[in-house]
């Protein structure tokens, strides 16, 4: 990623649950099984290269759920020293009809501090839709050009869930005894029941991934 070297100053960029970033500087952010419902990434001042898309989750009336996914979106913008910006979706559907005909062709933008549109693009439909995840619980991601890798401090109870989760997949991927797979299972039903409503539609999400 192409940043200059500080310590001192920094660009902060918001993304809400709706906008996962896929890649800064065409380098791909990494992550575990759930998103946030807000990231904070913090760059060097500059110009930017962001890939996002529009993602979000439905409660249908059956009880079902529904996740919409755009196609990738890729935006280019120049993010002052010091300030804070944020990616938003201009005209956001308001229920599950009109996004999904929104989701074929999103418009997502880069707002700064007092909510000016300083770049902006409309998706397509046919463009590639990788299939990606980040982090569970809010995060602040540092990408600015330091000897050290970028910084993701998750919370304990997110390793928790991406550690019982790989455990139960994996354990029936090869055949594991019963006992053990009985084990990991009961683990992912303990964390069920101490999760909010909230979490358990992200881990909806990364099921119907």
């Amino acid at each position: 990623m192409a940043l200059a070297a500080s310590t001192h100053a920094a660009v902060t960029l918001v993304t809400p649950e709706e906008i996962p970033v896929l890649a800064l500087d065409q380098q791909e952010v990494s992550g575990g099984f759930f998103r946030s419902t807000k990231t904070t990434y913090k760059l060097d001042p500059g110009m930017h290269d962001i890939a996002v898309r529009y993602e979000q989750l439905f409660n249908l009336n059956n009880g079902d759920h529904d996740v919409l996914k755009s196609a990738v979106i890729s935006l280019r913008a120049n993010l002052e020293d010091n300030k804070t910006y944020r990616l938003s979706l201009v005209n956001p559907p308001k229920n599950y009809d009109v996004a999904r005909e929104y989701v074929k062709q999103p418009i997502i933008a880069v707002l700064d501090e007092q909510g000016k549109i300083i770049a902006q693009q409309q998706g397509l439909d046919n463009a590639p839709k990788p299939i990606l995840g980040s982090s569970f619980f809010n995060r602040v991601m540092d990408f600015r050009n330091k000897p050290e890798t970028q910084k993701d401090f998750t919370t304990e109870q997110g390793n928790n869930y991406k550690a019982a989760a790989t455990a139960a997949i994996t354990s029936s991927a090869t055949g594991s005894t019963t006992a053990g797979t009985s084990a990991h299972l009961e683990q992912l039903k303990q964390l069920w029941q101490k999760s909010s409503e909230q979490e358990r539609e992200q881990f909806m999400q990364f099921i119907i991934r």
